[in-house]
């Protein structure tokens, strides 16, 4: 039960945040104006494709219901194509149009199931993103929800509760949970919105989301007769949100377990110590006044590695989880070792430069090792005591097992790591194939470059956790 006081400082820290977050009428209707034109402009280039293309172009997103986060948002413009063009066909005409639109040097393109054009013009980012005109559940890609995910939600959300979803995108930014891409793994602005729409406001999804244990089922149409059907349909998953418009998708199937745990403690904490540092843009300063506490002298002298890749522009969504691949296979080879991978992060701005960082329980690999046999009872045996007859260190050790001390080719991560890409030992992703790799241990790095990163380094050796210091 939350005091008469405390409720009273929680209404004060969430009218602040909305002076800050929510857009004025005049300045929207202005982008509107704007925008307006840009979708009379992608009609016209694409009118010839389209079956009704009065209906058949519509903005998407947040940005129709005005549930943005000011001066933190994109225009997101859907085209509904028959079903009978390609999805090459769909490519062509979308960047045909946004070429013509904005010159081509300032289109770039993007994917999600498919690719589509974005453009940055006046400070304003705009995605013009293809999909198939078809009916629920007879998806020929996933875009093709968005027609019908804007729909539910222009009917379904009062708007009265407008601010309430504005607070809640920024509680999410502030806490860093917000974002479904492949790189954070958090809450995207649909789900965000049915979650406001189910609990019904920013201060009722706060309370159930700190009293969230896995896994976690709702079902706002009521798709599904019982929750163990659901659990049948989405096993393994802590937090399911049935699709209101498509009963076989989980909205959060994105969000990371980490993410689901971080947002129940940030709730947690905002319900014990509210406060406006929680929220987006106030988080900035607490985040950097709490990452700032270490040094980067300190940084430098634990056992970190780092690998900078030096590449050309690349498909955040594909490039991401190649890295993410890679830096599962280099872990795995260096715990082959005996040496524990405590923790890794991953960096990319797809332009030109990415980092992974893992953080070592030793720079130092142990010298020698055990190699186990075969048991004694095994007909393996002899053959392995005949391959094996001129070492010196063999015995049947206390499992049955023949053993013996081998000694390491290297003793340095650094080396053994240079080693395995050079000699290719493990496979690397085809979208890393051509890059720039270096390895170096983070003390061996440019300061000058590090600074530049100070922030992202110190969140990963810290966490950025940063409500733990409210408590």
């Amino acid at each position: 039960m939350i005091s008469k006081d405390k409720d009273i400082k929680i209404r004060d820290i969430l009218s602040l945040v909305l002076d800050k977050i929510k857009i004025d009428e005049e300045s929207y209707n202005k982008i509107l104006e704007y925008v307006t034109e840009i979708v009379d402009k992608v009609r016209r280039l694409t009118s010839n494709y389209l079956e009704d293309p009065d209906n058949d172009i519509f903005l998407g997103g947040s940005f129709p219901r005005k549930t943005f986060v000011k001066d933190n948002y994109d225009i997101d413009i859907f085209i509904r194509f028959p079903p009978g063009l390609t999805r090459n066909e769909l490519r062509r005409i979308v960047f045909d149009a946004a070429y013509k639109l904005f010159g081509k040097d300032n289109v770039r393109e993007r994917f999600a199931d498919h690719p589509y054009a974005e453009a940055t013009v006046n400070g304003i980012t705009i995605n013009i993103v293809p999909s198939y005109k078809t009916e629920p559940p007879n998806w020929m890609s996933p875009v093709d929800r968005s027609y019908f995910h804007t729909k539910y939600l222009s009917k379904k959300l009062p708007r009265d509760l407008v601010d309430d979803v504005l607070l809640f995108k920024a509680f999410l930014k502030g806490v860093g949970c917000y974002g479904a891409e492949i790189s954070i793994k958090g809450f995207s602005g649909y789900l965000s919105e049915l979650l406001i729409i189910y609990y019904g406001g920013f201060k009722k999804a706060l309370d159930k989301i700190a009293k969230w244990k896995p896994p976690v089922i709702i079902d706002i149409e009521n798709h599904y007769n019982t929750e163990r059907e659901i659990l049948d349909m989405f096993p393994k998953s802590h937090l399911i949100v049935i699709d209101p418009i498509d009963k076989g998708r989980n909205v959060a199937s994105a969000l990371s377990l980490r993410n689901f745990s971080r947002i129940i403690s940030a709730s947690r904490a905002f319900i014990k110590s509210p406060r406006k540092e929680f929220f987006y843009p106030f988080s900035r300063i607490v985040i950097e006044n709490y990452l700032y506490s270490i040094s980067l002298n300190k940084i430098t002298k634990m056992p970190i590695l780092t690998i900078l890749l030096i590449h050309g522009e690349k498909i955040e969504d594909i490039y991401h989880g190649q890295l993410e691949k890679l830096a599962k296979k280099i872990s795995r080879q260096i715990e082959l070792h005996d040496v524990d991978v405590l923790k890794t992060s991953i960096y990319s701005d797809y332009k030109e430069k990415s980092l992974i960082l893992f953080f070592l329980s030793s720079k130092s690999i142990p010298g020698f090792y055990v190699k186990k046999g075969p048991p004694v009872y095994f007909k393996s045996e002899e053959d392995y005591l005949t391959k094996n007859r001129g070492s010196q260190y063999l015995w049947i050790d206390a499992d049955g097992k023949w053993s013996s001390i081998k000694k390491r080719n290297y003793i340095d991560v650094k080396e053994l790591v240079i080693e395995i890409l050079n000699n290719k030992v493990i496979k690397i992703p085809s979208e890393i194939v051509d890059d720039e790799i270096h390895v170096l241990y983070i003390d061996e790095m440019d300061r000058e470059f590090l600074e530049n990163f100070r922030s992202w380094i110190t969140s990963f050796v810290k966490g950025e956790d940063f409500w733990r210091t409210f408590y």
